[in-house]
C-alpha cells in the first residue's frame, strides 16, 4: 500500500548524484532492500497525527499482519521480482549497491497502473523517484490511461500528481485495511490521459513532496 516520492530542493541532479545513483531492472536479490525501503517510508510518511497511525501501527503491519519481512515473505516477493508477468515491471534505485528505491507496475489492456513507487527518506530531492517514474512510464501504452490511488489527506501527493498530468477522481478507494489503533486509509483515484503534458517546476529553492499510498505489491 504505497507510494513515497518526495522530491525536496528541487535542482538538476549533480554530475555526482547521476553517476552514483543508478535505476535498473529489479530482479530477486532486490527483495530484501525493496521491503526494506518500503517499511522505513511507511514509518517516515504516514505515522503522525494526521493520519492518526501510529509507530506501533506500522510495526504491527510489516511484522505481524504482513510479515513483509519473513523469510517466506521474502522468497515470494523474490520470485514475484523475478519472474515479472507479461505487462509487469519492477525498477529499483541503488546507490553503491544499495536499494534507496523502486517503483513497481503494470499494464492491462484498458489502462496503465503505477502500483509502487517508494524512495528512502535520506535519498529526497535528488530526482529519484521522478527518475523512477520515468523508467515506468517508458514501458507503458501511450494510447492508454495511467492510473494511481492517493491517500485522500496527502495534498502533497495530489498536487506532485497533478504536475505529471494526472487528475484527481470522485472515486474513492475502499480499504478494509484497519490498523490496531482504529486508523484506516482513505483513498481516491487519479487517472492522467493518454498524452498527458507534465507541468514540472525546477527550481533550487522551492520545495516539493509527495507520499502516495496504494494497495499493491504487498
Amino acid at each position: 500500500m504505497g507510494y513515497n516520492d518526495p522530491m525536496r530542493n528541487e535542482g538538476p541532479p549533480t554530475k555526482e548524484e547521476s553517476m552514483q545513483v543508478i535505476i535498473e531492472r529489479a530482479i530477486g536479490e532486490d527483495a530484501l532492500g525493496l521491503r526494506q525501503v518500503q517499511r522505513e517510508t511507511w514509518l517516515q510518511t504516514y505515522a503522525n497525527e494526521q493520519t492518526g497511525i501510529t509507530p506501533d501501527d506500522i510495526a504491527w503491519y510489516f511484522d505481524s499482519f504482513r510479515k513483509s519481512l519473513s523469510e517466506n515473505s521474502l522468497k515470494r516477493t523474490s520470485r514475484e521480482l523475478q519472474e515479472q508477468k507479461l505487462g509487469e515491471v519492477a525498477f529499483v534505485a541503488k546507490l553503491n549497491g544499495k536499494v534507496i528505491g523502486f517503483a513497481w507496475a503494470m499494464t492491462s489492456p484498458k489502462y496503465n497502473e503505477l502500483g509502487s513507487l517508494y524512495v528512502l527518506p535520506s535519498h529526497h530531492g535528488q530526482h529519484v523517484g521522478y527518475d523512477l517514474w520515468e523508467q515506468v512510464r517508458s514501458t507503458f501504452d501511450s494510447a492508454l490511461p495511467t492510473i494511481v490511488t492517493v491517500n485522500r489527506d496527502n495534498a502533497t501527493a495530489i498536487a506532485f500528481y497533478e504536475r505529471l498530468g494526472f487528475k484527481p477522481t470522485d472515486e474513492e478507494v475502499t480499504s478494509d485495511l484497519v490498523f490496531p489503533s482504529g486508523a484506516v486509509f482513505q483513498e481516491i483515484k487519479m487517472v492522467r490521459p493518454p498524452g498527458a503534458r507534465e507541468v514540472m517546476v525546477i527550481c533550487k529553492h522551492l520545495i516539493f513532496t509527495k507520499h502516495i499510498i496504494h494497495n499493491f505489491l504487498l
